[in-house]
Formats: structure tokens, C-alpha cells, sequence
């Protein structure tokens, strides 16, 4: 079936209130005008209550129960528009009709379509507007259909308002501006019953429409069109953008996505790949998908119109069953009832084909999802059909949100779509960071994300004591490509002062790296007691609080954007709430290694080494699959079966892994002698599992019940020890659980057992932190393994994060889909590639040493005699060369290198399901001298020009010498060798930019002659990093480059606070009161500030200043000290002040002051945990709130010592960490302004951590808990 039109689903943003509303008409005469209109002119639509009684007063739609008219929701794409709060109206009949709630327009005949003339910035401000009104034409063949559609134009009339109303703006814009006689404009003299108008805004509406069934006259009613549209606009929007950005999209369905299956009850269930279910209650139990389009930069996606539809048939005389509902494991599976409004429909379900799902960004890109309903159902009739093509028009708008600046983008670590290219693929394989001939440099990474110096990767996050292992795991990355750090938990903290906790200070880091590093790759190195983990709140399913990583991922967004004390929060429908502004699509991806100490680190450090570097040959082409029946729980043999797991082996899994011939399946089933399964299944039982894990497979995959401690897995239940002391050795594997708990990180799960095992178990587990619903969950799985075996998405986290993107479309709603989204965690590391078959050897042929000067290796590559395209090829060594490439088709690649000393560099080649190779080049002396750079000398003690406190490190404001020292590491001297020192820091002036150092004989090391003299402004910020770049020559015309870069110091002065001496002693500066402040300052700078002193001015005459001078002397770095009085008077509450504080060098600070203060924080709660107290609060409503001040004593009355070293964000949340076991602590929580006022403490409120975990716990149990899984 052929239908056009436009068929528009808007999204929220783009539905803004309008107090206007025209009766749905067109240009002819009407036969009724002048008639009353009643009951049967508007059918059973119960609009007619509403029509005006007076003559002349023009027609009303009729039969309006044919236009579905229904108000939109304001909340958005994806809503059932006849449930409470979403909007309530008649449903619609017929092929072809716009969705109800839709924003649409139609002004074409029968296969005709014509741009909407309205000006689109105008339409995205209506809350209600124009819909397509269907004509009464009949149907065409049984395969293909049109649908007539006819130009009605009109409003939806929002509840409450008057039928006809208009603003008389409009209709004076009309007047002057179309060709309408003024007597076909009439004023509608009821402005009292139209709520929130007052009589001085008479309201009007145009003339009546044709009679029923009577085609429009195009051209007329274009121009009317064309004429009104331009008037609202020019009266509603002045000023706005002319014009907005449409782009089309087309999609289609195939037949074989498709999959029909008859159900016990006579229903008919449809399946289909890649795509989710409905799950709202009383719908039918049909697919959807999520369609991904990305967006030019700065627009947004406002409305979503369907051009052109063509749908083919199904299958005939169908019913289908409702929604499931929602049931702990312990129920029986259990249908939603019918909707009769939907299932008593005579025409097709649903109506609204395409909506606007949700909208974010992912590595830059803007990016919108289209929901499509790929299949409607008739109920009247029981046709099925399918959309085979569906073309859309996306109208954008402007918006003011942005993505994360990237400030580094490295064009090969983008992602690449894999699934075209196949394993194999340069898209498949690592990612590099020089490539071709480009010529090599030391990789060498900045302690912060910064520009300067290397990009990286991969960033491993953990504490000082595990961070020796993690660097093996680092060192292996960079040695095979993918350049990686270590950064501590310690470093982060103290660089991010800020921050309610260690989450969001890990978050803020992690934003930095990604858009300052590139960084692409995560591995948080620790348990949750070492790395924290997010938890973010759902109101879904009861309400509850799921531990996720996806915070890390994820760092576009606000995670709490209302500023309380509850993250992630997604959006409510009824009662209406906007939830926060989480972004869901990745920018990083993400794992986590469950270690808590160095022995355990080194363990997960060795396991992940052991598979990517010493892969087990023999069972890389084993898949283990172990099921039990889900329900009815408990089941016994001989019972049906509602949901058995092995439905998501032999149904969703076993068709991916047929097109991989070489993977041997093996599956446990609890109810293994079911016919409906392939033959070859066997019992599934504890012992069984054991067994074949302890034997190896590469693959593991469970379906069933579980909870923290234990998976169910038919006679009885795997626990952690049983985890802990699997055999498989080496032959590590990689798990995959559909069930719920079992990767819960925030407890001591059976999935950080599997991990933790000692002799075997996993190298990477992908589970739930909380509850599975294994209806919805069985999508993201299906997702996962098509990446992993039939796109060449290899890359553990990359697949892991790419399964959820499907049903991205879907996540903003607070509801299953955003559950799974959260709850879905990955343990181990990120950027392991799973091998998906036998792994190659490789062949490699390169040079075994090369000499110390300009040089190039080229490398050849094969693999089982034929030439390898697209392996990686990395030549390293840490703090000089760093060289990756990918090899040609010809499976050759030439490295650009200059090696300046001694010693070897290792050669690592990776390639698509290969066992790496690796060797050494030795590097051997050459003919020429090989200079090398060594350390940097720093003179800033007055000397030579030079200014400043003499402590040989540059800071901020200071004229330095700089002494670049070289090394002679080749075979014969430099003679004569001169530099000349060059910067792209435009803030550094080279004063003295030439030098000599003679002749440096081989072996021999030298500094130039005089110094490199540069200077920085005060004004620089701290820890900047300056690139240098020396140019040499020597006697024989020979020429070098070496390049260095400095971190320049300064001091960051805070007005912390400021003590207030007051004439009544209440802290307060009261009008006509002499008042003291005595500021409290804090450098958060690395930088000395030297000799700080301070002026307080009047600034809008209302205070007197009467001792405006202070000082502190010097401020090291992270000292608060607390200056001289400053006296002022105010004479007034509105009373402004100018605190302007400088050091040595000049302004240092400018701070606007007030005198009114905030209000204390309220209703303080503490929640104690081992060594940490949780506290939240009632956030504070001020417009100029900077965040709150928390502190701390070990007594009620004190001394409460404060904690924050800086106010928290607007975040009534803070936790206290650190903090001694089994102790009783007292906390108090302030506010504080833009200003530094601080408001009083609020009430002490007192917590107890916890005590030590006494060694035999947990205590380990083999019992199901009373809910271990949901159902959908």
C-alpha cells in the first residue's frame, strides 16, 4: 500500500504553548453556514459542546470521529496518547490517518505531497497544530493501497479553550495582509470562556469549509495557506530564524526480518530481528525499532513527517496478544488486558508509524532516534502488515546545546561501521596513533589531558597500590597500538578538587581524556570500594537504585540536572517529571576489572595478557550455551512451558552461529528432551555446568535464574566458591548472563568470582547489576553476539556498547529499556578482542637491527602464506619512538623512525583473530651522530636576564633561561652545533631564542651556550604546557630536531568565605551596621601566590568603605589563610561591592560582592557504609547558588571541621570518605553564593560507619532468593 502526506510525530521541545485555535475548515462556502452546529455535525467526537451557537458563526469539522483528533503529549514521542495524562479523544478510522497527538499537515490530493509553507520555526512553537485529514476514497488492491488525502486545515483544540478561537492579533494580521474579506473574519465575542484570556484580546476565526467529501480547491486553499501561515508568523515569532533544516531519511523492512509464530492461545506472535517489543499495557505485542540518524551540528530533530508509506501484507485473519506485564520471577508469566479502544479499533494499529525517540550526542555527533513501528495490525479485520519503505522528513531546529568539546579528534581511532567490511577489514582492527610514512615520536603523555604531548587511547583508572599491575596491562596496549596511561585515584582527586563525590571526580577526569587525549578506551582498575560506581534512581518497576558504569561512558549530559541528590533519573510520564538530562549514547568505552588489591589486580592484569598475548588454541571455536526454564518457577519435568531459556539458545542464537560453520555449540538444557529443539542438547545440571567450564570454552552464555551470589542452573545453583575454584586454566573464558544480579559490582558477585578465580574462570563477564527481564534482555543478546560473529565487532566493550544502541530510542522514559540501558555492565578489559576462531600465526619478516639516526623499517606480513591486509604493526619503546601502522593489501607497511640511543625496541603485530607476534630491533651504532634529549635545566634565580623566585620551576609571570641538555649516541662527533628554539604558544615570547653547544664528542653530553631565554605572562593559567621544538646543526650541514615541552605553575586564589565582625553579633551585614569581612582565601593553584593583597570598593554608591585595603602575604599551594579587615557600611539591603585581588604580578581575582545571603540547607540524612558516610539534603532554590560547604566532627558539638576544599556543585549530595571504621561522626551541610556568603549550618545530623567484613563473610549459601528474576 502506497499513502502520502504528512503524518508528523513532534517531539517535546517542540510543542510550546499557542492560545489560538481554528475550526478545521476550508475556503468554499458552507451549505450550513449559518446553521447551529450540533451533535451530529461533529459525530461522537464530543467536541460539539464546545461549538458556538450564533449564526454565522462558520462550519466545524465534520465527522470528526474520522480525524482522531487527540491532544498531543507534551512529554514527548512514544506515549499512548489515550492514557491518562497523554491525551484522551476518539480513535481514528481508516487507512492513512495522522497519529493521534500528532503535529501534521496535509494540503495534497490523491498521490500528491507539497511542502508545509508554514515557517517551520513557527510550528515547532505549537503545542497543538495542523493534521492530515484523510479523505473518504476507497481502497485499492489487497498489496498495495492509496490513501486520498484531502486539504483540511485546521487546529487541535486544546482542552479547555474555546472552538474557533484565535487571537485577534492574527486577525488583524489576516485583515492586512491576505485577501479574506473582513466579512469572513468574524470576532468571537466569548473571550470569558476561553481560560487565561481577558476581554481586551478578542479572539476570531476565518470562514467556513466545503461540504463533507468535497475535494479542496488546492490553489485557494494554498494561498490561504501560504497568506495565514506568514501572518501568525510574523505576529508570534519577530525576529526568529526564517527558515528551518529538513532532511529526509528513507527505511525498509524485509520480509525475512520477520517471524510469525501461533502461541498456545490461537495469538500470533511477531518477532524480528534487531528490533524491541512493545511493552506498554494494553497494546499490542508488536516490534519496534530504532532508527538512528545523525544531525548536522547545532540543530535538533523537532518533528518527524512520513512523505510517503508503502506497506505489503503480513498474513490475514490474525489476532495478536497484548503487551506482557511485569512479574518477579516467582509469578507466572502473565499478558497486560487488551485495550478495547485499541483492539476494538476498525482500522490499522498503531496509527502513528514514526515518532521522535531520544536525542543526544556520541563522540560529537548529533545524533536522533526514529521509533518506527515496522508492522500494523488491522483488529477489525486481522490484516497484518509490514512497512517494506517509509520515507521520512526530519525537520530540524536550532538549539543551544552541545556536544563535550573535542579538542583532539585522532581520525583513526574513530568508530567505523564493521559490518560491511567484515572480519578482516581495517575497520575491524585496532586503532593507531601515526600512521603510513608519518615519522615517529616518543609517546609521551601529559600527567592532565592536554593538547601537548601524545594522545591516548586507553585510560586505566586506579589506586597506588594496584597501579604497578595496571601499567603491565597499559605497557601491553601501547606496545600493540593503542597508547595507554595509568592515572590514580590519589591524582585525580587532588586535580579535581570539586565534586560531590569520587564518581563524578573520576567522570570530570574521564571528560577531559576523551576530549583533550582522544581517549576512546576505559578500564576502571578496582572493585567499587576503589573505583565507585554510579548509581542511578529509576521510579520503573517499584523503584530502584541500579549500580552502573554507564556513567563513565556516557559523558555528554547532566546526570543530575535538577540538582538533588538522585542521579539518572529518566523521564515520567504520569505524573509528568523531565527526569535529568543523562545522555546515553557512549563516548568511551567501558569496563571495569574487580580488584581490590595488588594480588588481585595482578591476577585480572594476567588473565587479560594471557588471552590477547598467549591465546589457547583448542577451544577458541567452542560455544557453551546453559538454560533452564524461567517459567513457571519452580517447573518440573513434564510441565508446559511459558518462557524456557532455551528458547534464546536455539532461537536467537543458534541461527547467528550457523554462519560461522567452524563453532562447535554445546548446550545444557534443562529441558533438553523438548522437541522443539535441535537435536544434540543435553541435561543441565550443576555437576554438567562445572564440568564442561572446567573443561574451556571460549564462549559462555547462561539464561536462567540468579541473584548476587548464585546462578541457577537447573538441579541446583552455581555459587562463588563454586566460581572461585574453576580448573579451566588457561583456557579463560569470556561470559555472557542473562540473568539478574549476578554481576551486581557494588556486592561480592558470582560474576567478579568468575573473574577472581585463581586457576581458570573468566576473562570478561557481561551481566546485570540488577534485575534481567529476559523478554527485553534476549534483544540486547541477539545484538551482541550478531556484532561479535557477523560484523566483526570484536572489541569486548565496543560490542557491549554497541548492543545497547538499538534501543537507545526508547531509553529516555523511565522504563525497561533505560533499566537494561543502566543495569549492563562489562567486567574485564574494554579493548580485549574476542578471537571468533582458531587464531593465525603470522609470519612477519622485518630487519633484526637498525642503525641510530634517520631511519625506516618495513615490515611484510602473512598469514598461512598469503599477504595479510589491515594487521597492525607497532614499533615502541617507551619514551622515544612510538611507530603504528596498518599493512597494505600487500601485507607491507615501511615505519618512518629516528632512534637517537642505544638499546631495542619491540615490534608488535596484531591482526584480525591472530595470535600477536612480537620481537626486538636492536639498534645498533651508525656512522653519524645520534643526539638525544635529556633533562631540561631551569634558571629563574635573577641571573642572566632571568626574573623570578628561585625555585627552578617556571611559573606564571617569570622571565626564565632554559638549558636543553644533548646527548652524542651515534658513531662520530658534532661539531660546530648550533639551536635555535622555536614555541606555537603564542602567550611565550622567546627572548633569547639562539644558542651553541660546540662539539659534543660521541658519548658525551652538553647544554647550550647562553640559555634559551623565554618569558610568560601572570596571566597564564596553571599548569599550562608549553611546546618547544630546538633546531639544530652541526658543521657537516647535518640537521636535528628535538622536542620538549614545560609545565608552567600559578597560583588559582578562591574566595573561600570571609568572616563577618557585625554590630549585633548575628554574622549578618545589616543595613547601617559597621561590618568586617575578613576573606578567606585558598590558592587552587600548583603556583606560588606572592605577596596578596586585596581592595574592596563601592560599586553602585549604597555602602560607605571605610578600610578597603588586605592583605595575606604568600599563599602556597592549597593554603586558605584569612586577610585584614575590610570595613564597609551599607545603607541598603541591594548594596554591591568590587573585591579585586592581586599578588606580585597583577589582578589575580574580581568578585562581585552581595549582602544577601542564602538560606540554609534542610531535612539533612546520613547513610554510613564501610569507610564512608552518604549525605543528602534538600536542595537549596537561589538563583546565585554556587554549591554547599560540608563539614565534619567526631563529637555533637564540635568542632566541626570543614571537608569540601570548595563548595560542591548545585548537588544536594556529598559523600565523606576516607573516614575510619565502626565511628560515629557528626556532619553539617551549608550553602553558599556567587558572593561567598555563606549561609548558617543546617542541623547537625550524626551517621556510624560500618564495621569491618568479618572474614568467613559473605557467608555462601546454594538457595534461590524469593524474587531471583523479572519477566516481561
Amino acid at each position: 500500500m502506497v499513502e502520502t502526506g504528512h503524518l508528523r510525530g513532534a517531539a517535546p521541545a517542540a510543542r510550546a504553548e499557542a492560545c489560538a485555535r481554528v475550526a478545521r475548515r476550508s475556503l468554499a462556502s458552507c451549505p450550513g453556514r449559518g446553521a447551529t452546529l450540533d451533535a451530529r455535525s461533529c459525530g461522537d467526537s464530543g467536541l460539539a459542546r464546545h461549538a458556538p451557537a450564533r449564526a454565522g458563526g462558520g462550519c466545524f469539522p465534520h465527522r470528526l470521529e474520522d480525524e482522531g483528533v487527540r491532544w498531543p503529549a507534551r512529554s514527548g514521542a512514544g506515549l499512548d496518547l489515550a492514557r491518562p495524562g497523554r491525551g484522551a479523544g476518539p480513535p481514528a478510522r481508516g487507512p492513512g490517518r495522522a497519529s493521534a497527538g500528532a503535529v501534521a499537515l496535509g494540503l495534497a490530493g490523491t498521490g500528491e505531497r507539497h511542502a508545509p509553507v508554514f515557517p517551520p520555526a513557527f510550528r515547532a512553537r505549537l503545542r497543538w497544530g495542523w493534521v492530515a485529514r484523510p479523505g473518504r476514497g476507497g481502497r485499492g488492491g489487497v498489496s498495495r493501497r492509496t490513501a486520498t488525502f484531502r486539504g483540511a486545515l485546521g487546529w487541535i483544540r486544546p482542552p479547555g479553550y474555546h472552538d474557533g478561537c484565535l487571537n485577534a492579533l492574527y486577525c488583524e494580521a489576516l485583515r492586512a495582509r491576505s485577501s479574506i474579506p473582513d466579512e469572513d473574519i468574524h470576532a468571537c465575542p466569548h473571550s470569558a470562556c476561553c481560560p487565561g484570556r481577558s476581554l481586551d484580546r478578542p479572539v476570531c476565526h476565518p470562514a467556513p469549509p466545503n461540504s463533507p467529501g468535497e475535494p479542496m480547491r488546492k490553489s485557494i486553499g494554498l494561498v490561504l495557506f501560504v497568506l495565514l501561515g506568514s501572518a501568525i508568523w510574523a505576529v508570534v515569532a519577530p525576529g526568529a530564524a526564517s527558515a528551518s533544516t529538513t532532511i529526509e531519511r528513507e527505511f525498509g523492512y524485509g520480509p525475512d526480518r520477520f517471524e510469525l509464530t501461533r502461541n498456545a492461545d490461537g495469538t500470533t506472535q511477531v518477532g524480528m530481528s534487531s528490533a524491541t517489543r512493545e511493552y506498554t499495557a494494553g497494546r499490542p505485542d508488536l516490534p519496534l525499532v530504532g532508527e538512528r540518524v545523525e544531525l548536522p551540528p547545532g540543530l535538533r530533530l523537532a518533528v518527524a513527517e512520513i512523505v510517503r508509506l508503502e506497506t505489503a501484507p503480513l498474513a490475514q485473519d490474525v489476532r495478536l496478544p497484548s503487551a506482557m506485564l511485569m512479574r518477579p520471577g516467582v509469578d507466572s508469566l502473565e499478558r497486560s488486558a487488551p485495550d478495547p479502544a485499541i483492539f476494538g479499533h476498525a482500522g490499522f494499529v498503531p496509527e502513528q508509524l514514526v515518532q521522535v525517540g531520544a536525542q543526544g550526542f556520541e563522540r560529537g555527533r548529533g545524533v536522533a532516534y526514529l521509533v518506527i513501528a515496522p508492522v500494523r495490525w488491522n483488529p477489525a479485520t486481522g490484516e497484518l502488515e509490514r512497512v517494506e519503505r517509509v520515507r521520512v522528513r526530519l525537520v530540524l531546529e536550532s538549539t543551544s546545546e552541545r556536544p563535550l568539546e573535542r579538542e583532539r579528534i585522532v581520525p583513526d581511532w574513530e568508530d567505523a561501521e564493521v559490518g560491511a567490511a567484515g572480519p578482516g577489514s581495517r575497520a575491524a582492527q585496532p586503532t593507531s596513533l601515526v600512521g603510513g610514512a608519518r615519522r615517529a615520536e616518543p609517546f609521551k603523555a601529559t600527567q592532565l589531558p592536554s593538547l601537548l604531548g601524545s594522545p591516548v587511547a586507553y585510560v586505566i583508572v586506579t589506586n597506588d597500590a594496584m597501579a604497578p599491575a595496571f601499567q603491565q596491562l597499559a605497557d601491553w596496549k601501547t606496545q600493540s597500538g593503542v597508547p595507554a596511561v595509568v592515572r590514580t585515584i590519589s591524582f585525580i582527586k587532588q586535580q579535581y578538587p570539586f565534586g560531590a563525590d569520587d564518581a563524578e571526580r573520576v567522570r570530570l577526569f574521564l571528560r577531559d581524556a576523551y576530549s583533550r587525549w582522544g581517549t576512546k578506551w576505559v578500564l576502571l582498575g578496582g572493585d567499587t570500594d576503589v573505583i565507585p560506581t554510579r548509581f542511578a534512581h529509576t521510579t520503573y518497576y517499584g523503584g530502584e537504585v541500579i549500580s552502573t558504569d554507564l556513567y563513565f561512558s556516557c559523558l555528554d549530559g547532566n546526570w543530575n540536572a535538577d540538582g538533588d541528590s538522585i542521579y539518572g533519573e529518566g523521564v515520567v510520564s504520569y505524573p509528568p517529571a523531565p527526569g535529568d538530562s543523562a545522555d546515553l549514547l557512549p563516548e568511551v568505552y567501558v569496563g571495569r576489572a574487580p580488584a581490590s588489591t595488588l594480588a588481585e589486580a595482578q591476577l585480572l592484569v594476567n588473565k587479560a595478557l594471557k588471552y590477547q598475548r598467549e591465546p589457547v588454541a583448542d577451544y577458541m571455536n567452542n560455544v557453551l550455551s546453559f538454560a533452564e526454564v524461567l517459567f513457571p518457577n519452580p517447573w518440573y519435568a513434564g510441565m508446559a512451558t511459558t518462557l524456557d531459556g532455551a528458547e534464546l539458545i536455539d532461537y536467537d542464537l543458534l541461527p547467528i552461529l550457523d554462519t560461522v560453520p567452524w563453532i562447535h555449540s554445546a548446550r545444557l538444557y534443562e529441558n533438553y528432551t523438548d522437541a522443539r529443539w535441535r537435536a544434540g542438547s543435553l541435561p543441565e545440571t550443576r555437576a554438567i555446568v562445572i564440568d564442561s567450564l572446567n573443561r574451556g570454552y571460549n564462549i559462555a552464555l547462561h539464561v536462567g535464574h540468579g541473584y548476587r551470589n548464585v546462578m541457577s542452573v537447573g538441579d541446583n545453583n552455581l555459587t562463588n566458591t563454586d566460581a572461585m575454584a574453576l580448573t579451566n586454566g588457561d583456557r579463560l573464558t569470556n561470559l555472557y548472563a542473562i540473568n539478574c544480579n549476578s554481576t551486581a559490582i557494588d556486592y561480592p558477585c558470582i560474576a567478579e568470582a568468575f573473574m577472581k578465580a585463581p586457576n581458570g574462570g573468566t576473562v570478561t563477564v557481561i551481566g546485570s547489576t540488577r534485575y534481567d527481564f529476559p523478554t527485553y534482555g534476549r534483544q540486547y543478546k541477539e545484538e551482541y553476539f550478531e556484532l561479535l560473529y557477523q560484523r566483526g565487532v570484536t572489541a569486548v566493550g565496543e560490542a557491549q556498547a554497541r548492543q545497547k544502541l538499538p534501543f537507545v530510542a526508547l531509553s529516555n522514559y523511565d522504563g525497561v529499556h533505560r533499566w537494561t540501558q543502566m543495569a549492563l555492565v562489562l567486567l574485564g578489559d574494554p579493548e580485549l578482542r574476542i578471537y571468533t576462531a582458531t587464531p593465525r600465526t603470522l609470519s612477519v619478516t622485518h630487519p633484526a637491527s637498525m642503525p641510530v639516526s634517520d631511519s625506516t623499517l618495513t615490515v611484510i606480513v602473512t598469514a598461512g602464506g598469503v599477504a595479510l591486509d589491515s594487521a597492525r604493526v607497532t614499533l615502541y619503546r617507551a619514551g622515544h619512538e612510538f611507530a603504528s601502522a596498518l599493512t597494505n593489501v600487500a601485507g607491507n607497511v615501511t615505519l618512518a623512525v629516528r632512534p637517537d640511543t642505544l638499546g631495542t625496541m619491540t615490534l608488535t603485530v596484531t591482526g584480525f583473530n591472530c595470535r600477536p607476534y612480537r620481537a626486538s630491533v636492536s639498534l645498533v651504532a651508525g656512522a653519524y651522530p645520534a643526539l638525544a634529549g635529556r633533562k631540561v635545566l631551569i634558571v629563574d634565580n635573577g641571573a642572566s636576564g632571568t626574573s623570578g623566585n628561585g625555585n627552578g620551576i617556571w611559573d606564571a609571570g617569570e622571565t626564565v633561561a632554559l638549558y636543553p641538555m644533548l646527548r652524542n649516541n651515534g658513531g662520530s662527533s658534532a661539531t660546530s652545533l648550533s639551536g635555535t628554539l622555536l614555541t606555537t604558544d603564542g602567550l611565550v615570547t622567546i627572548l633569547q631564542p639562539a644558542a651553541s653547544y660546540g662539539t659534543i664528542a660521541v658519548g658525551d653530553s652538553a647544554s647550550p651556550s647562553p640559555g634559551l631565554l623565554v618569558s610568560l605572562p601572570f596571566t597564564a593559567g596553571d599548569q599550562r604546557e608549553v611546546p618547544f621544538e630546538l633546531r639544530l646543526a652541526d658543521g657537516a650541514g647535518r640537521t636535528y630536531v628535538e622536542r620538549f615541552q614545560l609545565t608552567v605553575r600559578a597560583p588559582e586564589l578562591w574566595h573561600a568565605g570571609h568572616v563577618v565582625t557585625d554590630g549585633n553579633a548575628n554574622g549578618r551585614p545589616d543595613v547601617g551596621e559597621v561590618v568586617s569581612y575578613s576573606i578567606q582565601l585558598r590558592n587552587l593553584g600548583t603556583g606560588v601566590a606572592r605577596s596578596v593583597s586585596a581592595r574592596l570598593r563601592n560599586l553602585d554608591g549604597l555602602a560607605t568603605v571605610t578600610d578597603s585595603m588586605a592583605s595575606w602575604g604568600d599563599l602556597q599551594p592549597g593554603q586558605e589563610v584569612s586577610g585584614d579587615a575590610l570595613t564597609f557600611t551599607a545603607t541598603s539591603t541591594a548594596a554591591t561591592l568590587l573585591l579585586v585581588v592581586s599578588d606580585l604580578y597583577g589582578e589575580r581575582l574580581r568578585q562581585t560582592l552581595d549582602i544577601l545571603y542564602p538560606a540554609a540547607p534542610t531535612t539533612l540524612l546520613a547513610v554510613g557504609a564501610a569507610t564512608s558516610i552518604s549525605l543528602t539534603w534538600a536542595r537549596v532554590a537561589d538563583a546565585g547558588l554556587t554549591g554547599y560547604n560540608v563539614y565534619r566532627a567526631t563529637a555533637s558539638t564540635g568542632p566541626f571541621v570543614k571537608v569540601t576544599q570548595v563548595p560542591t556543585a548545585r548537588t544536594a549530595y556529598f559523600l565523606d570518605d576516607g573516614l575510619a571504621q565502626l565511628m560515629r561522626y557528626y556532619h553539617k551541610v551549608s550553602s553558599v553564593d556567587l558572593s561567598g556568603n555563606e549561609s548558617a549550618l543546617s542541623t547537625a545530623v550524626s551517621s556510624s560507619t560500618n564495621p569491618p567484613m568479618h572474614p568467613m563473610f559473605p557467608f555462601q549459601t546454594r538457595t534461590l532468593t524469593p524474587a531471583p528474576v523479572v519477566v516481561d
